[in-house]
């Protein structure tokens, strides 16, 4: 993980982190990705995304994924600079992490981003018509 997220080759790195994407009967799998820097697709020359670490948890929280991220940093202590989180608006994933990578900054993807452009939008609309 640190070799894809802090090699030479990727000093923009981010390890993304879905919010609780699947329910599995009273569990939620929280999985991460990465792009793979070392391979690009000859077609539309991007790097591949894979299945990073993931945590099956029966509650969530930032108490969840500080767990997660101590996990994380003690299997392999150079991801205590990993230098970005990308998710969506869920802020107590990064709270929880930025507990244990103090270097890390947070970027919400584009369709979260556009998201919150529009319902922010939305509600200037509606508010001004009434």
């Amino acid at each position: 993980l640190g070799h894809f997220l802090l090699g030479p080759i990727s000093p923009w790195a981010i390890l993304g982190i879905s919010h609780m994407t699947y329910n599995v009967g009273p569990y939620f799998v929280t999985p991460t990705t990465i792009r793979h820097p070392y391979l690009i697709h000859s077609k539309t020359m991007v790097e591949p995304t894979l299945l990073g670490p993931t945590i099956i948890h029966t509650e969530h929280g930032e108490p969840v994924y500080r767990s997660f991220a101590a996990d994380l940093v003690n299997a392999n202590p150079a991801l205590s600079r990993l230098k970005f989180l990308g998710s969506d608006r869920a802020l107590e994933m990064y709270k929880g992490f930025k507990l244990h990578m103090p270097a890390l900054s947070h970027v919400v993807c584009f369709k979260h981003f556009k998201d919150n452009i529009e319902a922010y939008l939305r509600s200037k609309i509606k508010s001004e018509n009434d």
